[in-house]
């Protein structure tokens, strides 16, 4: 009974299984079948409201990489990336070369031909898998306005997806840690005429639609803000402060560093490591504690 209770609290605390799966369900309930215009980035702005106490803050994932060594999991001894001899070598070794791997690099290593991934630990895992591992766990940038960007990704002019990166993901739930190096939000608008009709929140590999109503938005000189919720560590996303999750496990209160998303923005599509399918993070005893995949198979369509 305990094991099942344990099980159940994993599932129920990580969102294992969505975690693993494409963001492909976001519908845009309100304008199914309306025509819109382009959209006008300059009618709207995105807050995210970080815990007071927060350790873990974002940062850019060329700086993630940067950090990290690149390794190729294998049984009994995992190999590193020499990048002086451009190749994976088997040993554990922490001298410079196997660090700052060219991104071309990593990028290189995509979905397998069977379409399967790469990282270590997924349902969805091919035969050669890889992984990101920095020697600690990254605090991210404590001032990331104009310093860290968010990654725009949009199918159409209804759906507006930005994707926010984090070195390290806290998540304590009743004494059992399902914390892991790498972390990917979102925040999905859903736009009509230049107005935010709601938006969806990404917590826990799930994502959770919020009409405009329940949402704090507010409008001045013709622009609307919105502010979203960050809680502590999980850095799981809710509309308004409050205590949520498993056991109220993930905090998210007012007063703390306010990130401007919309300040600084960068299109997904042409980042140089989107196309990397292995784990940003290094291999944890489960899935939930892996680090995860990039945001390039977890978009919208």
């Amino acid at each position: 009974m305990k094991i099942n209770i344990l099980i159940a609290l994993c599932l129920l605390a990580c969102g294992c299984k969505k975690t693993l799966e494409p963001s492909n369900a976001l519908k845009s309930p309100s304008s199914a079948g309306v025509a819109v215009n382009a959209v006008d980035f300059s009618k709207f702005k995105v807050v995210v409201r970080l815990h007071p106490s927060e350790d873990y803050f974002p940062m850019e994932p060329v700086d993630f990489i940067k950090k990290s060594r690149f390794r190729h999991e294998r049984s009994g001894s995992d190999e590193g990336y020499n990048k002086n001899s451009n190749k994976f070598v088997r040993n554990n070794s922490h001298n410079s070369e196997y660090y700052d791997i060219p991104v071309n690099v990593i990028n290189g290593y995509g979905l397998e031909s069977s379409g399967r991934n790469r990282r270590p630990k997924d349902d969805h895992k091919g035969d050669y898998n890889v992984f990101l591992e920095p020697d600690d766990n990254l605090q991210g940038d404590h001032d990331p306005n104009t310093r860290v960007s968010s990654f725009l990704y949009t199918p159409d002019n209804v759906k507006l997806q930005y994707w926010l990166f984090y070195g390290y993901n806290y998540s304590n739930v009743s004494g059992l840690s399902f914390s892991h190096q790498g972390d990917w939000e979102s925040v999905t608008l859903n736009i009509l005429n230049d107005t935010i009709e709601g938006a969806w929140l990404s917590a826990h590999g799930d994502d959770k639609y919020y009409d405009k109503n329940a949402l704090e938005i507010s409008i001045a000189d013709g622009v609307q803000t919105l502010s979203v919720y960050s809680a502590k560590g999980t850095h799981a996303l809710y509309n308004h402060p409050g205590k949520y999750h498993i056991l109220n496990s993930d905090d998210a209160s007012a007063g703390g560093y306010e990130w401007l998303i919309t300040g600084k923005v960068s299109s997904l599509e042409s980042q140089s490591w989107k196309d990397y399918a292995g784990a940003w993070g290094e291999v944890g005893q489960q899935a939930a504690t892996t680090g995860p995949l990039g945001p390039w198979f977890k978009k919208i369509n």
